[in-house]
């Protein structure tokens, strides 16, 4: 049979939907025993996986004006209410600027020896 005939067939002998719907409470609940079972100690819930999205988005280098846009939010701050940023990367993005000021830092007007001579009038 030809792939045409078999979704054709399929079409007309389902009630109405091609494919069952769930409502989000049976979700839910799914995805808390799903979670339990791999020992996440938290309510995993469909929302949930908005706020991964703009967690991950943004570490992966998105930035926060194109996440409202993909999230649907009229302002910035709806938007960061989903992004959550591990201490390991808050960590590593502070150890970037660290660097990149050390790097720039000027060269100090004196030596330490100059400096300790100066204070001996």
């Amino acid at each position: 049979m030809r792939v045409k005939t078999l979704a054709k067939n399929l079409i007309e002998s389902s009630v109405g939907r091609l494919f069952e719907t769930f409502s989000e409470q049976y979700t839910n609940r799914e995805l808390g025993k799903i979670g339990q079972s791999v020992g996440i100690d938290f309510k995993i819930k469909t929302h949930t996986a908005r706020h991964t999205f703009g967690t991950l988005f943004i570490e992966m280098g998105g930035d926060v004006v194109t996440l409202k846009d993909y999230m649907g939010h009229r302002d910035l701050g709806t938007t960061m209410k989903y992004v959550h940023i591990s201490e390991k990367r808050k960590k590593e993005k502070i150890n970037v600027f660290d660097k990149l000021f050390k790097k720039e830092a000027p060269n100090p007007i004196f030596t330490k020896e100059e400096e300790d001579s100066s204070n001996v009038a």
